[in-house]
């Protein structure tokens, strides 16, 4: 009998691994999880059996040199949820912070390793911050790499379970609402 695949991921923005964890409880399998924050990736390597971490500033890392020095030549799918501060209800939403334009890194992992999907998480408030302009703009950035893309708001709580992937459970204290950017 044939084995049956397992497929892989890289985890952008990663921070402690939740996102990750639910991915790895579903059978996938970790290739990389890259943030710039050195604690969270040391409880990430707690939580991610065989965890393979690079702590990095993604806007200064090239997904060419990423490929070549982790050896990394198939990704079926790029999760991550890049920073939230510019969007979120609990901070300034200042549309010109600087994180805001951090998408733009992960849109440029998704063009270079071309997965079969990518899940990227953010607040509810993105769609609407600027008249919806950032909204429009992560849009169009994948629609540009040929990613038809389909915008869905979550409920995140214990044991929830997705209609869309009813594998995948999402672990909170609490219920939250986050936003699934899906290809």
């Amino acid at each position: 009998m044939a084995e049956k695949k397992q497929y892989t991921f890289i985890d952008l923005f990663s921070g402690c691994g939740g996102m990750s964890l639910g991915f790895e409880k579903s059978g996938f399998k970790e290739l990389l999880a890259i943030d710039n924050w050195k604690d969270a990736l040391v409880t990430y390597e707690h939580n991610i059996k065989n965890a393979h971490t690079l702590c990095a500033d993604l806007s200064c890392l090239s997904p060419d040199k990423i490929m070549s020095d982790y050896n990394i030549t198939n990704v079926d799918v790029i999760i991550g949820g890049p920073p939230c501060q510019g969007f979120s209800v609990a901070g300034k939403r200042i549309i010109e912070d600087e994180r805001n334009k951090l998408y733009k890194s992960f849109v440029s992992f998704v063009k270079h390793f071309r997965p079969k999907a990518f899940v990227m998480e953010n607040v509810p408030n993105i769609l609407s911050i600027g008249g919806g302009i950032v909204k429009d703009s992560i849009i169009k950035d994948f629609g540009d790499i040929g990613y038809t893309v389909k915008v869905q708001v979550m409920t995140a709580s214990f044991e929830h379970r997705c209609s869309e992937c009813s594998k995948l459970r999402c672990t909170t204290k609490q219920a939250e609402s986050c936003l699934c950017w899906l290809c």
